[in-house]
């Protein structure tokens, strides 16, 4: 640290900071950590000052603030998200049935986009719960039983040609990540 005594640089104080706030703003437990893991041997009356004249108390009720604030925004930016994907998938779904409704077989790349977005729906369901560990095995099991209850109830009579895709796709699944 600081070669003359009673002089300390920003970073030192910063340091003795981000120390005080690892600890649990305990003066004393951050005197141990700068000197076990910094080798600095701080005064106590130094690190208490520091605390009181630079309003350390203040400024980490206001990171913590801010953190949280940061939290927030990142939970509510994913469940917008996951707003949005939830629309775009009820309109494919509403597409799907008035095709059905007409006797008409969707054009394929709107299947395509419509698992796309189930996937990209379900992994962001995942991140907002926490679980953003979501293996890809999971994920594709997830993703065909939704097609595969849209084609049951909505296409029953193209339910065949879905088996004979399925199986093979399932035991490649299998093979892979099983």
């Amino acid at each position: 640290m600081s070669e003359q005594p009673g002089r300390y640089e920003v970073a030192e104080r910063e340091l003795a900071y981000r120390a005080w706030c690892a600890s649990g703003q305990n003066l004393a437990e951050t005197l141990r950590v700068l000197e076990r893991e910094h080798q600095w041997p701080l005064a106590k009356a130094t690190l208490a000052d520091w605390r009181d004249t630079l309003g350390w108390v203040a400024r980490a009720a206001a990171d913590a603030a801010e953190a949280t604030r940061q939290a927030r925004a990142a939970s509510l930016d994913r469940a917008a998200s996951l707003a949005s994907l939830d629309l775009q998938i009820q309109r494919y779904e509403a597409a799907f049935a008035a095709a059905a409704a007409a006797g008409e077989v969707p054009d394929p790349r709107s299947m395509n986009a419509f698992a796309n977005l189930m996937r990209l729906r379900l992994m962001t369901q995942r991140e907002l719960e926490g679980g953003a560990g979501l293996d890809k095995l999971s994920l594709a099991m997830e993703v065909l039983r939704t097609v595969s209850e849209l084609i049951r109830t909505d296409y029953p009579q193209h339910a065949g040609v879905w088996l004979e895709v399925l199986e093979p796709a399932g035991q490649r699944l299998a093979a892979q990540y099983g």
